[in-house]
């Protein structure tokens, strides 16, 4: 059994990380996908681990075209200039019988439908997801979605052909590359590190107001990463001319304003964004909201925000904090089911999350992790934890256990097999 695995890895992150220009002089090379996975080890689920199960694995890294040439040469294609053309004549070559996409972002839509349409190809088409696509209706693209989340899975496998539920999962081999600290060797009392919401996704500002308020409070170390565009700037500098008068922000939504109905009578068109920056300036003089927005964090806490980190780094973060926050997004529902669950826990980190529905399926609050459900009880909890360090140490202990037990990529291979072997019946 064949499986071929479209992945890709954000170019402004690997970007960071090591000299990309030194990946496109390479060649047709396998040394591309070594330098990746020495620099990228990464939580999600590992397929090659169903090679010993008797399955064949191919992952194809889309946003590297060096990289997909490497793989026509390998199955002895002549590979052309055109992207596209090579991924088609490889994957008609190799003749998968799965073809998994980690995110709908990995190929765009109209690749996706030449994929489908191609005659040659008489592959199974599975969709991990972890968020909402723009368009609900791309569910129908696939032949199977697996979903990350339970409360999506009720919400959205109406558009789907069929659709199951695996959640993600911690990779052990991170646990071959870094050697775990005890606890009272770690230097960070509380960390974070990730992405706030400022990145456009706009259903993940309980996060930002969360890291926001504990900024303030300075009880909190962050490495956040922040990909911020025009729009993001300019609510910082209404934040900063709000701060300084009140009179003065009333005539720059009037401006808004005008120019949101000029537009709209000129080309018929809404401007979205202008919608979401006076949406941003109402909650500025509401601190409780989670609606609040004053602009990219990286200049509002331009002495506390640490750089962006990844890979290898991250875990590194993670396994030098007691305690590790996580905060989902909105865009899930009340449900559970983030990468960040497994990864905090796999690094005997004491994890702080969110109480939802479905956490008691994963983890036992106040045994396995510490619950919050507002900003006051979070405040709460991270007191007692920094008064309470043994209490944090024993719940990082269960935590990493049961994650060890239940929640390893090796425990999750038989959720994949079983999900495999039912597409095919």
């Amino acid at each position: 059994m064949k499986i071929i695995v479209f992945s890709n890895l954000a170019e402004d992150i690997y970007r960071k990380s090591f000299d990309v220009n030194k990946i496109e002089d390479i060649n047709y090379s396998n040394k591309y996908i070594e330098l990746i996975k020495s620099n990228f080890i990464n939580s999600r689920f590992d397929f090659n681990l169903l090679e010993n199960k008797g399955f064949e694995v191919e992952e194809i890294y889309t946003n590297n075209k060096n990289y997909i040439k490497y793989l026509c040469l390998k199955k002895n294609i002549r590979p052309s200039n055109d992207y596209f053309k090579n991924i088609i004549d490889f994957l008609t070559t190799y003749k998968p019988n799965f073809i998994i996409y980690r995110d709908i972002d990995v190929l765009n839509i109209k690749q996706i439908e030449q994929i489908n349409l191609n005659s040659k190809l008489k592959s199974i088409s599975i969709l991990l997801s972890g968020f909402p696509p723009r368009n609900n209706n791309y569910y129908r693209l696939f032949s199977h979605v697996i979903f990350r989340n339970p409360c999506m899975q009720d919400s959205l496998k109406k558009y789907c052909n069929s659709s199951s539920l695996i959640y993600h999962c911690f990779n052990s081999n991170i646990l071959k590359n870094l050697f775990l600290k005890n606890f009272d060797e770690r230097d960070k009392f509380l960390s974070f590190d990730g992405s706030s919401y400022s990145d456009g996704y706009y259903k993940h500002k309980k996060r930002y107001f969360y890291l926001n308020y504990l900024l303030k409070k300075k009880s909190i170390s962050c490495h956040i990463h922040e990909k911020n565009n025009f729009y993001h700037y300019l609510t910082y500098v209404n934040y900063l001319i709000y701060k300084k008068s009140k009179s003065m922000i009333k005539i720059i939504k009037l401006i808004y304003t005008i120019i949101d109905k000029l537009i709209y009578l000129t080309f018929k068109k809404k401007l979205k964004r202008i919608k979401i920056i006076l949406n941003e300036i109402e909650n500025f003089n509401d601190e409780k909201n989670i609606n609040f927005y004053g602009g990219p964090l990286k200049l509002i806490f331009q002495n506390s925000i640490k750089k962006p980190i990844f890979g290898i780094d991250y875990y590194k973060s993670i396994n030098n904090s007691k305690n590790s926050l996580n905060i989902h997004t909105e865009g899930c529902g009340d449900c559970s089911g983030n990468i960040r669950l497994f990864e905090i826990t796999g690094l005997r980190s004491c994890m702080i999350s969110e109480k939802f529905q479905n956490m008691e399926h994963l983890f036992e609050d106040g045994k396995e992790y510490v619950s919050y459900n507002s900003i006051e009880e979070l405040e709460e909890k991270i007191n007692f934890l920094r008064n309470n360090p043994r209490e944090a140490q024993i719940i990082a202990k269960n935590g990493f256990e049961k994650t060890m037990n239940y929640h390893t990529d090796k425990t999750r291979s038989e959720e994949y097999i079983d999900t495999l072997k039912k597409l095919l019946i």
